[in-house]
């Protein structure tokens, strides 16, 4: 039996709910982790969900306030870097040539430098989770909105790759009216005034425990997706809905309010 509730609008996370780029994600903290000395593993469970800026503060205070947008957009091209290797360097690249197999160069030939061969010996491309796109396309224009803990560079990137086109507001990590990210629900807040309507109205869908938390907050109706994390490791967040992926969610609209619905 599916749960069906109105609303006015739906508020996506992306990373994780929309795409996955979750290995080039991992990938680009690993590297931040080795080259700063931290333990990699704990690097990339501190930093799951939350803006690049407040995990670089905390991971490289060396970084003064001055420099910090410029690292920020350093760091996302680098996710961008490792999600393109396979396909830029690697084997993904040979694929993509006609040439015959003894004509193709090496890996180390295609890449210029060993960050690069690395990054190129794994398929690291982002890549859209199941359900997002018949989902977005159900949904009238005006009545969904981004809010991300990325900023500019990677988000649109990431949505670029996948074929998802940006929908008018974006919140993105680098919009200087916020005060703070996640699990703060303030890029919620701002995604939904931005729409012209109230958050309590909404919908968000969110993957990550800090963005469950920030959604929760808002005061709109959260459906966390177990896209990124076991159903153990986000069912204590909050979240009013928990599917395994957004197959399992519907939305229709009667002229005035979507109507959401939840496969049983």
């Amino acid at each position: 039996m599916a749960k069906t509730f109105k609303a006015d609008a739906v508020l996506f996370d992306m990373d994780g709910t929309l795409t996955d780029s979750i290995q080039a994600v991992e990938a680009a903290w690993r590297k931040v982790a080795l080259d700063m000395g931290h333990d990699p593993e704990h690097v990339i469970a501190a930093t799951h969900g939350k803006r690049a800026v407040d995990n670089l503060a905390e991971f490289k205070p060396s970084i003064q306030e001055h420099e910090m947008e410029k690292e920020v957009v350093k760091f996302e091209e680098s996710i961008l870097k490792f999600a393109d290797a396979y396909h830029t360097h690697g084997p993904g690249a040979a694929e993509c040539d006609n040439s015959s197999s003894n004509s193709r160069p090496s890996i180390s030939a295609r890449a210029s430098s060993q960050w690069q061969v690395e990054a190129a010996e794994i398929n690291r491309s982002v890549q859209i989770l199941p359900g997002v796109k018949e989902f977005m396309e159900s949904l009238p224009k005006g009545r969904y909105a981004v809010a991300t803990s990325g900023g500019t560079t990677y988000a649109y990137g990431c949505m670029d790759r996948v074929g998802i086109d940006p929908p008018e507001v974006a919140i993105t990590a680098d919009d200087k009216r916020l005060k703070a990210g996640k699990p703060e629900p303030d890029p919620f807040l701002l995604a939904a005034e931005c729409l012209g309507y109230d958050p309590k109205n909404c919908v968000v869908f969110e993957d990550s425990p800090s963005g469950i938390v920030a959604a929760v907050a808002s005061g709109a109706t959260v459906i966390a997706v177990c896209t990124s994390h076991d159903r153990s490791q986000i069912d204590h967040f909050g979240a009013h809905h928990i599917v395994d992926t957004m197959e399992s969610v519907k939305a229709d609209f009667d002229g005035d309010k979507l109507i959401i619905s939840i496969l049983a």
